[in-house]
């Protein structure tokens, strides 16, 4: 059975992912099969606020109900729109739930790592792939359910069980309330929404399956049955660190929700949502969250320019979906297994950015394989300048090797700046920049030894 994706925004960069606040959650309900005039489903109704004893939708809202062992508080306004309508919908709550600044900061992040293009427009691509797979979305701040009209009865039905359960989720734990977006609390968002898109998607599992069935099925069975693929849909022009942010939220939330369910039901979920997890790392390791392990506060970083555009918390997942882009999943679940904090900040001066960030591991030997991966991505960042004509001569690596305990590489990149990695101890501080978004702005006169001070400063702080 196919997939269509969510339109959630995803879990870090969204880094970014997220990094971003979901101002919709929405479902990877069965995609639809090619008919001109759809079957309309009955227990449908278009701008109609359902209440649970409304007989048009009573069956489906008492299964989920039941299914899900929580009660409807109070009626969910449910509308069917057509596709265009439902991408103005996604346009409206991207502008209301990710601020300028948002989008500027993670759009920044990707390309200083060399995760993008420098061109890279955020919106406009997940815009672009949400046109054809998006089928559904519930907004919790108004508590309001859409549907894409053009949905057969099999993927409206599951589609409308995955967004109730998003509706039962708000009404009885309020949505809105924890993934308000704000600076410093995007990775604690990031765990948040994918309990919620585990959680649905578990569910819309046992509407499809049964419970029995879906409990007995492992992790990688369940996905593949949702068809949540590590590759995006052929055709779809989207960098793998965004795709990857677009689908942690359901495998990382799935994981965790089918663990908890095996040790407790539904009942063990209920708990987590008493005390929701405030990191990625208490999402990925159930231990984390039972010993309520707090993230490392790490000082605010140096003003390397008058103007700080963003600041965030990337967590263990956003660093595992960079990981993955210049390593194997394996190695990139690895080396950020050992997360302990992190804090991420851009800069702006005139069209010159600059992106620092200092992250912390447990313990030494931890810090080590993430230094090995960040290595991996400045041979990456070289050999991708190296394959372009226009940018051979501008790439080359400066390695500083190791003083005092403390190890030093950069790679020159031209426009885009140098890109540092400084490790010392159990902490890493990467600087991306001074780089231009347009590389007809000019010419930025930045070095490596500049890089490098500046992380050893971050060290230093």
């Amino acid at each position: 059975m196919a997939t269509r994706l969510a339109a959630a925004v995803p879990a870090w960069l969204v880094v970014l992912a997220a990094c971003g606040a979901p101002s919709e959650v929405s479902a990877p309900a069965a995609r639809a099969t090619q008919s001109p005039q759809p079957e309309r489903d009955p227990t449908l109704v278009d701008d109609l606020a359902v209440s649970v004893s409304d007989p048009r939708l009573a069956s489906m809202l008492r299964r989920v109900a039941g299914l899900r062992g929580l009660a409807f508080l109070r009626g969910v306004p449910l509308v069917q729109l057509s596709q265009a309508q439902m991408m103005g919908e996604a346009r409206s709550q991207m502008r209301q739930g990710m601020p300028e600044a948002l989008i500027m900061g993670q759009e920044a992040f990707l390309v200083g790592l060399g995760l993008v293009e420098r061109d890279f427009e955020y919106r406009q691509v997940v815009l672009s792939l949400l046109g054809e797979h998006l089928a559904g979305l519930y907004d919790p701040r108004s508590g309001s359910m859409k549907l894409r009209q053009d949905l057969d009865r099999v993927s409206r039905r599951n589609t409308l069980a995955h967004e109730l359960v998003h509706a039962l989720q708000d009404q009885n734990f309020g949505l809105a309330q924890i993934m308000d977006w704000r600076e410093g609390r995007g990775d604690a968002i990031s765990a948040r929404l994918a309990l919620a898109e585990g959680g649905a998607s578990s569910l819309m599992l046992d509407h499809q399956l049964g419970a029995t069935q879906v409990m007995a099925m492992n992790r990688e069975r369940q996905l593949e049955h949702l068809q949540l693929v590590s590759e995006p849909p052929p055709g779809a022009e989207m960098p793998g660190i965004l795709w990857g942010s677009l689908l942690a939220p359901y495998r990382d939330g799935l994981a965790l929700v089918a663990e908890l369910r095996r040790r407790g039901g539904w009942t063990a979920v209920d708990e987590v949502w008493a005390r929701p997890p405030e990191t990625t790392e208490q999402l990925l390791h159930l231990d984390k969250w039972l010993g309520r392990e707090p993230a490392e506060s790490l000082p605010e970083l140096p003003a390397f320019f008058s103007r700080r555009i963003y600041w965030d918390v990337v967590g263990e997942q956003g660093l595992r979906l960079c990981f993955e882009q210049w390593d194997s999943h394996d190695v990139a679940r690895r080396a950020a297994s050992g997360w302990g904090g992190d804090r991420l900040a851009v800069f702006r001066d005139g069209e010159r950015w600059l992106l620092a960030w200092h992250l912390r591991w447990d313990d030494g030997p931890a810090a080590a394989r993430g230094l090995t991966v960040f290595r991996e991505a400045l041979r990456r960042n070289t050999r991708k300048l190296r394959s372009s004509p226009v940018s051979q001569s501008a790439a080359h690596n400066v390695a500083f090797g190791r003083a005092d305990g403390v190890t030093s590489e950069c790679v020159a990149r031209g426009t885009l700046g140098p890109l540092a990695v400084v490790g010392s101890g159990t902490d890493v501080a990467v600087i991306a920049g001074p780089f231009l978004r347009n590389s007809l702005a000019g010419v930025v006169e930045a070095s490596c030894k500049q890089a490098i001070r500046r992380a050893q400063t971050i060290l230093r702080e």
